[in-house]
């Protein structure tokens, strides 16, 4: 038997994005990758440019330029979960270009997240499996700019890209610490 939980995803405009775009998408044009190609019978990826390989590695310098600015934004916001901080477990970006994908997949920690760093108005966005009809598909209506955050055992993926356009996102996977519920405060957003 299910049993209903409430529980929500975080749909968050991200303040420092128009200042940052630029240099960061420089830096992971500048960064180490490998092209994911997997298809079988559970998966069906094709994710162009990825450093998941490095996802803990905070000397790469796209993460050295985006992460202090990043947890402060992060912690700002983990009030909206009832928690007074987020630890990011895993950091790396993903790049789609024309037939990229990401299958249907979970992650581990408590939460992940998605912040859309390059992202045309025609590009797909994450698709989540509605943990009680699964038939039912949701998009959270995102924008570049924005960052989505929801529970990680959340089935997702990243649709086909169709057009000859390029996506770029940067993916995380955060653990929270918790706060007493009476010292909740007014949330800030990202």
């Amino acid at each position: 038997m299910k049993i209903p939980l409430k529980t929500f995803a975080l749909l968050l405009p991200y303040k420092k994005h128009t200042s940052i775009k630029n240099e960061l998408l420089a830096l992971i044009n500048q960064a180490d990758f490998e092209t994911v190609k997997k298809q079988d019978q559970y998966f069906s990826d094709y994710i162009t440019k990825c450093d998941w390989y490095k996802r803990n590695e905070e000397r790469r310098s796209w993460v050295q330029f985006f992460i202090q600015d990043f947890q402060k934004q992060l912690d700002k916001n983990a009030l909206y979960f009832g928690y007074n901080h987020f630890i990011i477990n895993d950091l790396w970006f993903q790049q789609y270009e024309k037939n990229s994908r990401h299958g249907w997949h979970v992650h581990g920690s408590a939460y992940t997240g998605v912040y859309y760093l390059e992202l045309n108005k025609s590009d797909p966005l994450t698709e989540i499996i509605d943990p009680f009809n699964n038939n039912k598909k949701i998009t959270i209506p995102a924008n570049e700019g924005d960052i989505v955050i929801f529970p990680s055992g959340v089935i997702h993926q990243c649709p086909l890209l169709k057009k000859k356009t390029r996506k770029t996102i940067i993916s995380f996977n955060i653990d929270p610490l918790f706060v007493e519920p009476k010292t909740l405060k007014k949330v800030e957003s990202l």
